[in-house]
């Protein structure tokens, strides 16, 4: 269905934000992609998750990737409205959105001359507008007949398949470490989330988790280990579990690009691990605030609390 219709889109995966954030507004891309009938492809050789080729780095393609290395300037999402940009005096933005200024220029004139080819900047506020997570899909061709949850719950089945190797590796970690089997699971984000939005307290997560005292194991997702301090030492009641070396004290994205490319995808399986524990868990608990907690709502609907009580889709990526 994909390669049968003319128009195309070019989306820059792992172009500048952390892996989810990037992979959700993927899905919001193929979604808006497939009701507009526009074919869907990626450009990931740079991806910041990658090592090597990209998405293939850890997963199975699913569709089309185009190679030209322009994209790797030329073809990005937005960076940012001049409102933000001016409140929080961040230069290194500022510099960067002059700079986009004059490359969407220079696509906008290149473009007059291939009217039928689309980047991500050309589709970005579409995608993700709070009409796009208001409305109802009706796509028969992929059995999707719901809102954006079922929508973009199909689209997950279909690219979220890891490489036969690295599904091999994540399961053997996880093999490793774990000697439970039934058990709850939730994510408690630090590090540099605050620049987004204020970090909720853990009691926050503890609350929800009282509806299911019959289950004592709880798997956390977060990359601060002294949120695994908090809790054992004052929920008790718990067995508390985590992938989160003892070290870590909070991710940074900008820190994480600059690792090597061993180390990027050491951390990347071991976090993949982890999305796995959610996967096999029984309920997840999370934050509309954080993209891997979506990404859950994506893959399981059924079984993700947010601790938000105004949880809607509609909310879901800021809108």
């Amino acid at each position: 269905m994909n390669e049968s219709f003319k128009p195309v889109l070019i989306f820059h995966v792992g172009a500048s934000a952390g892996f989810f954030s990037e992979y959700n507004c993927m899905i919001l891309a193929m979604l808006y992609c497939i009701q507009h009938r526009i074919q869907f492809k990626i450009y990931s050789i740079d991806a910041n998750f990658g090592y090597e080729k990209g998405w293939t780095d850890f997963f199975e393609p699913f569709c089309e990737e185009e190679q030209a290395a322009w994209h790797h300037r030329f073809n990005a999402r937005p960076c940012g409205s001049w409102k933000v940009i001016l409140r929080t005096k961040n230069f290194r933005l500022f510099k960067w959105k002059l700079k986009r200024m004059i490359y969407d220029g220079l696509i906008k004139f290149w473009q007059c001359f291939h009217p039928g080819l689309f980047l991500t900047q050309d589709i970005w506020e579409k995608a993700l507008s709070r009409e796009a997570r208001s409305r109802v899909y009706d796509i028969p061709e992929l059995g999707i007949h719901g809102d954006i949850i079922e929508a973009c719950h199909v689209l997950v089945e279909i690219t979220w398949r890891y490489r036969a190797d690295v599904r091999k590796q994540i399961y053997d970690y996880i093999a490793t470490y774990r000697n439970y089997s039934t058990f709850l699971s939730c994510q408690i984000r630090a590090g540099d989330k605050y620049i987004e939005c204020d970090l909720l307290p853990v009691e926050t997560y503890v609350e929800k988790l009282v509806d299911y005292l019959e289950i004592k194991d709880v798997f956390v997702l977060t990359d601060d280990y002294a949120v695994m301090c908090q809790l054992q030492a004052r929920f008790p009641y718990w067995h508390w579990h985590t992938f989160c070396e003892k070290e870590e004290n909070g991710y940074v994205h900008t820190e994480f690009k600059t690792c090597s490319k061993k180390m990027k995808r050491e951390q990347l399986l071991r976090f993949f691990a982890s999305i796995e524990m959610i996967h096999l868990s029984d309920r997840f608990i999370g934050t509309i605030t954080s993209n891997p907690s979506i990404f859950s709502f994506f893959r399981h609907p059924e079984k993700t609390i947010f601790v938000e009580r105004d949880a809607e889709p509609f909310r879901l990526f800021g809108g």
